[in-house]
């Protein structure tokens, strides 16, 4: 086939088609690729984020729990002293 030859054969089309579809099939998976890579990346670092604030907020649980059960155990002491006391002193506690 000529360089400046006018005319195209089917065949010769349908090469040159599928060549290109080639090319540009090619093209397209490696950007999709890019982008699910930087995609994937993205979420991991905001599943670390995630991960960490949830860590957090379960210290904060522990922390207040133990505080809980200190307030009560304080508490608990309170009102058995004061019994203690009222009984001392024979005087009748009213809730």
């Amino acid at each position: 086939m000529k360089k400046n030859d006018p005319y195209v054969t089917e065949s010769r089309l349908q090469a040159i088609l599928d060549e290109s579809f080639k090319k540009f099939a090619q093209s397209i998976s490696g950007d999709i690729g890019g982008i699910i890579s930087d995609l994937a990346t993205h979420i991991d670092n905001r599943f670390n984020v995630v991960e960490a604030d949830v860590k957090d907020i379960k210290n904060i649980l522990e922390q207040m729990g133990y505080d809980n059960q200190s307030r009560d155990d304080k508490l608990v002491r309170h009102e058995r002293w004061h019994y203690q006391a009222a009984k001392k002193l024979q005087v009748k506690l009213t809730q």
